[in-house]
């Protein structure tokens, strides 16, 4: 069964570890305006707003799902390979390919043949 608004709001309620009174009190509200919240009554956003750093998910009070739920990372087949075999390597491995990359991007950017930089490290300089 698929919850409705007032249903996810009561979740994050229990999940959060709060009453109607500590939601009434963080909303500047009467308890009895909270409870009726959690009987689907609407929600003003300034309240949802007012819930937010007390651990409430708006998104999925509103939207039934998380965002992270929302926007699934798709990567290429290519890319999924290159991330697994990232993973697979030690510490140290993992370490020297990090060096390669981001010496070959600043090679591919210092001579503009980069598709595009989304960072460069500051030259080290020399040792002495």
């Amino acid at each position: 069964m698929k919850e409705n608004l007032s249903e996810r709001f009561k979740r994050e309620i229990k999940k959060n570890g709060l009453t109607f009174s500590k939601v009434a009190e963080h909303c500047n509200v009467s308890k009895n305006t909270a409870v009726s919240w959690g009987k689907g009554a609407k929600i003003p956003a300034s309240a949802l707003a007012a819930l937010m750093p007390y651990g409430f998910d708006v998104y999925y009070i509103l939207a039934g799902r998380t965002q992270d739920e929302d926007q699934p990372i798709m990567l290429s087949p290519e890319k999924v390979d290159l991330v697994d075999t990232y993973d697979a390597l030690s510490d140290g491995g993992r370490k020297r390919i990090r060096k390669e990359i981001d010496a070959l991007l600043n090679y591919e950017i210092d001579n503009g043949i980069a598709r595009y930089h989304c960072r460069k490290k500051p030259a080290t300089p020399p040792a002495k």
